[in-house]
């Protein structure tokens, strides 16, 4: 749940920034240097958000697949070329 609430959907709400803006540069073909610098912080907060979920989804799956083994307790063996 923080997943979603803290870095989705801030995500979600930089793309949109960053897309508008960047619809209204593809528009008007220039932007003023205020939004431009929008652009750039929305661009950078939206990729680093979605880093995080990227990331943070990755390992909640490492942590769902792993959930039944480690209720069993770790299950220590050495594999050899031989077994």
């Amino acid at each position: 749940m923080r997943l979603i609430v803290h870095y989705f959907e801030p995500c979600d709400m930089m793309y949109a920034c960053y897309r508008r803006l960047s619809l209204e540069w593809d528009n008007k073909g220039k932007l003023s240097p205020n939004k431009r610098l929008q652009y750039r912080a929305y661009s950078s907060f939206w990729l680093s958000f979605l880093y995080v979920v990227v990331v943070g989804v990755n390992d909640q799956r490492i942590v769902h697949a792993l959930k039944p083994w480690a209720q069993e307790g770790p299950d220590i063996r050495i594999y050899t070329a031989s077994t």
